[in-house]
């Protein structure tokens, strides 16, 4: 598996933490699509603005039903995803 360059990510990710409400042209939760061989594309949420907020995002809006969230969720800052339904090997609880 090769490496995945995700400085661009990353760069947009601290303009959004450090916009300013008022003057920024950018804002709220980045949309994430994560793209597969063969085309395949999903989206994934992500922890917003840390995992430690405990704050879902899913396409930028926040997620409130936790039940029928059936995406992977990367955190914005170690970039590791997670899922609500497996565990670390990939077995479904």
């Amino acid at each position: 598996m090769g490496y995945l360059n995700m400085e661009p990510f990353e760069v947009i990710r601290d303009m959004l933490r450090e916009a300013n409400e008022n003057t920024a042209s950018i804002g709220g939760a980045p949309q994430v699509v994560t793209v597969a061989q063969h085309m395949n594309s999903r989206q994934t949420a992500i922890y917003w603005p840390s995992r430690e907020s405990g704050k879902i995002f899913l396409g930028g809006a926040p997620v409130v039903d936790l039940n029928y969230l059936d995406n992977w969720i990367m955190d914005p800052d170690t970039l590791e995803k997670s899922h609500l339904h497996y565990r670390s090997h990939g077995q479904r609880e």
